[in-house]
């Protein structure tokens, strides 16, 4: 049996999306980046980043962390509706679109 290895940044990640939860943005940041300086592609990490510089009010970076999350891995809910999130308040309304309706097929498909 293919054990799922532990992952050794579940810990940091957690204080990271507290420190969102109670509005340190900046701070929650820094401290993914950090976790993304070594593993660039860490879908978690990626999600928080792009929460937190949607929170920033810096779109096109939100845009790129959410966008690696959710390559990733794809097909979880709560990327694809933040990633369209950001993709709509960038007025980028037919990619906001066609993923809003990627997400309502998942849902359709789950039901």
């Amino acid at each position: 049996m293919d054990k799922k290895q532990p992952d050794p940044f579940r810990t940091h990640l957690v204080e990271c999306r507290r420190l969102i939860e109670a509005g340190d943005h900046a701070k929650a940041a820094d401290d993914v980046m950090a976790v993304l300086a070594v593993q660039p592609n860490h879908p978690d990490a990626n999600y928080l980043m792009g929460i937190a510089q949607a929170h920033l009010k810096n779109g096109d970076a939100a845009i790129k962390y959410l966008e690696r999350a959710h390559q990733a891995r794809p097909g979880i809910p709560l990327v694809m509706k933040e990633l369209a999130q950001a993709y709509r308040r960038a007025g980028r309304d037919e990619a906001a679109e066609a993923l809003q309706d990627q997400l309502s097929a998942l849902k359709q498909s789950r039901s």
